[in-house]
């Protein structure tokens, strides 16, 4: 996976927390039974994010849907996907 990113001149993420698994995130639009796990789609940031990515975003939060997980565990994902762009920015 990393070989195609080597070859951009940028890149953009977009998280859409649908991809999540429904028991850690169920507060989504379109819950995916069998979807990742946030440590395994962190493990994906931290694996392609470098000084090439300019930016991220995540969607598909809906938090009336559940007592607060999904914000909480979308609020993570956001702030470990700061750490990693700021992290990459460093080494431009």
């Amino acid at each position: 996976m990393e070989e195609w990113l080597d070859t951009a001149s940028s890149a953009y993420f977009s998280v859409d927390m649908d991809v999540v698994d429904p028991a850690s995130a169920p507060a989504v639009g379109n819950p995916s039974p069998g979807g990742i796990g946030v440590s395994q789609l962190l493990d994906i940031l931290k694996g392609t994010a470098n000084r090439y990515c300019l930016g991220f975003d995540l969607t598909e939060v809906t938090p009336h849907y559940d007592s607060g997980l999904t914000a909480i565990q979308a609020a993570h994902i956001v702030l470990e996907a700061i750490y990693l762009l700021e992290s990459a920015s460093r080494r431009r």
